[in-house]
Order: structure tokens, then C-alpha cells, then sequence
């Protein structure tokens, strides 16, 4: 069984510095987002982003800003813009900066109809909750089976953002 890592967009893959902002996707990358990710995937977890934003607009976003643009271009487009300049063995598409600032994989809205993620290939983005072995959300709390102890904890609750 594939283990499946979720994560939340806003706050932990988006900065997120100054809240909902009208549903604006407006800041850079949390610093490590983009790595952490490529990290999970190249180290055979399936990744899905969940977020209360609609799927699309956070794929125009990851792709426009924190792509690979490589992925993304045909064959022909790929060959028109880099040869002769380059050849097809050289590591264009896992240079360490690379690696570090942009996603190594592709990004893919993960369809209403679908129950599960286990995709190791690409990258899922929804709005729904899937199941996985693993949430990363700034905003969860551990429930450890003690109401009393979480009911104490939501009054002191605070986001690693507001903790500052």
C-alpha cells in the first residue's frame, strides 16, 4: 500500500502572510515548500494539496510560478527552445536550484469522481478531503482521544503564523 501525504495549501505550501485577501493567491512560497514536496514525491509518497480555494486556481499558480516549465511544454517546444544549446542527457529538469524552487512533477486536479490518491507521478490538487496516511495543515490539532485535553487546547490554539 502506497502511503499518501496531504497538505494544505494555504499557510503551509502559500505564505498566506495576510489571510483569505478576497480568495487572492498573493505571496511566494512558504521558504522549503517546494522542496519538501519534490523531497516526498522523489521519495515514492503520493502528494495531494487540499484547500478550501478552487483546484485551478491553485494549479495556475504552482504552474505558472513554482513549475517546471519544462513539464509542460511538447516535445517540439522543448527541442525549439533548447537545441543546440543543450542536449537531451544533460540534468535541465533536476538542477539543485531546480530542485529547491520549483516542482519536479506534474500538477493534476484531482476529479470529483476519484476516492483515492495514490498517484506517485503527478501531483493532485483538490478541494475535498481524501484519505491519507498523513495531514499537514497549520491549522490541525492532534486528537488524542481525551476531549477534555482538546476542548483545554482550542482556547490557547494558535497557527505557527500567529505563535509569532
Amino acid at each position: 500500500m502506497s502511503k499518501t501525504i496531504a497538505i494544505d495549501f494555504d499557510g503551509v505550501i502559500h505564505r498566506y502572510s495576510e489571510g483569505w485577501k478576497e480568495g487572492v493567491i498573493y505571496d511566494p512560497p512558504v521558504p522549503g515548500a517546494i522542496l519538501a514536496i519534490n523531497q516526498l514525491m522523489y521519495a515514492g509518497y503520493s502528494v495531494f494539496i487540499f484547500s478550501t480555494r478552487t483546484p485551478k486556481d491553485i494549479k495556475r499558480w504552482l504552474k505558472e510560478q513554482h513549475s517546471n516549465h519544462l513539464l509542460y511544454m511538447s516535445q517540439g517546444d522543448f527541442l525549439d527552445q533548447y537545441f543546440p544549446m543543450t542536449t537531451m542527457d544533460e540534468s535541465i529538469m533536476k538542477s539543485e536550484q531546480d530542485i529547491n524552487t520549483k516542482l519536479q512533477f506534474k500538477l493534476k486536479c484531482i476529479s470529483v469522481f476519484d476516492k483515492f490518491w495514490n498517484d506517485k507521478e503527478n501531483i493532485g490538487i483538490t478541494n475535498r478531503k481524501l484519505p491519507a496516511a498523513i495531514y499537514i495543515d497549520d491549522r490541525a490539532m492532534v486528537f488524542t482521544g481525551d476531549w477534555t485535553e482538546t476542548l483545554n487546547k482550542i482556547a490557547d490554539f494558535k497557527t505557527y503564523q500567529g505563535a509569532k
